[in-house]
């Protein structure tokens, strides 16, 4: 992942878009739990951890490696809460492949999980500490070792660490292109899910689709773009709706009664990980001083 354009002012967005708080995560769970931007900051946290950017400073990008530093500096601030966040969205990328193998994780991931399975045995956990004891590592791990048996693959395939062609790593939250278009003409133009979908049926330079696959991805996804909608116009500065697009957005989004004005806060907020993640699962606890 050494191709991450690693950027200070980037790392500052992102944790706008994740941990920090804002006056409508508190109105619907899938405000907290789909979130687009996950999978980005917890590649920020692997890379810039990385020891080996110690050895590889480039004299031609001196501002990247100095806002790797910056970050570092954030990072170790609150060790213990980025490793929180880190472990979870570990476990939770390691779930989601284990159900779609399309969902593939990074090298980071698998190390975390297998670092955080192992520590979990040795420690003896699950029998002296059942009630706190992570028992996501163990169904995730006795799936990953099924499909190694099952379909005769090498440990290394069935964890991931091996490259299957034609499948290739995905983020589960990224939302698809043509959603955020449906999702913003929703909004914008005041038009219903089903006639955003005619529209994408009618228009020839997006992908061909059935009916059905708008429906079941517009499930999936609405709440990750209605976030990645509210973000954008709060970061640019649009940050009152209109009295319509609080209508719309409360018809279509389970009546919802959003702010007028949007706002960001600066302080971190409990972030569960994971769409299909349990509430029991390890979130980042609340800390004003964060960066």
């Amino acid at each position: 992942m050494k191709d991450i354009d690693i950027s200070f002012d980037k790392w500052l967005e992102l944790m706008q878009k994740t941990v920090q708080g804002n006056n409508w995560k508190a109105l619907h769970p899938r405000f907290n739990t789909d979130n687009s931007y996950y999978r980005e900051i917890k590649n920020y946290l692997d890379c810039v951890l990385d020891s080996s950017y110690d050895q590889i400073e480039d004299p031609f990008q001196p501002s990247k490696y100095a806002d790797v530093k910056k970050i570092r500096d954030s990072i170790d601030k609150n060790k213990n809460v980025w490793k929180a966040f880190r472990d979870s969205a570990s476990i939770d990328f390691m779930r989601q492949y284990s159900l779609d193998h399309k969902m593939r994780p990074t090298v980071y991931d698998i190390k975390q999980f297998q670092a955080l399975y192992i520590r979990a045995v040795k420690l003896d956990t699950y029998r002296s500490s059942p009630d706190e004891a992570q028992w996501d590592l163990l169904k995730i791990m006795a799936d990953l070792i099924k499909i190694s048996l099952d379909q005769g693959k090498s440990l290394d395939q069935a964890f991931g660490l091996t490259a299957t062609v034609g499948h290739p790593a995905n983020n589960p939250y990224e939302v698809p292109t043509y959603i955020d278009i449906m999702v913003r003409s929703m909004i914008s133009d005041d038009i219903s899910q089903a006639e955003a979908i005619r529209n994408q049926l009618a228009d020839k330079m997006t992908p061909s689709h059935s009916e059905e696959h708008y429906k079941n991805m517009m499930a999936k996804h609405k709440w990750s773009a209605l976030n990645d909608f509210l973000f954008d116009r709060c970061i640019n500065g649009k940050k009152t709706l209109g009295h319509d697009e609080l209508k719309r957005i409360s018809k279509n989004w389970d009546n919802i009664d959003m702010p007028k004005t949007l706002e960001i806060t600066p302080d971190f907020i409990h972030v569960g990980i994971g769409r299909i993640a349990k509430s029991e699962d390890t979130v980042i606890k609340a800390n004003k001083n964060l960066h």
